[in-house]
């Protein structure tokens, strides 16, 4: 991953930069992930309450 010439303070460096921006990546992804999941629930919460409960509550 790091150049040989390059210095280990320099490859230290760029490993904790890289490191920095994957755990940012993941901490941003876990945070909109319940966001996305409800906002997806809620979606399909309204299509099945507009078309599908009557059929639902029909049947049970």
């Amino acid at each position: 991953m790091c150049a040989v010439n390059k210095g280990r303070e320099d490859c230290v460096a760029d490993l904790k930069s890289a490191t920095e921006i994957f755990v940012t990546a993941v901490l941003c992804t876990v945070m909109f992930l319940p966001v996305l999941l409800i906002s997806a629930v809620r979606s399909v919460m309204k299509k099945t309450g507009k078309s599908g409960t009557h059929k639902a509550d029909g049947s049970s």
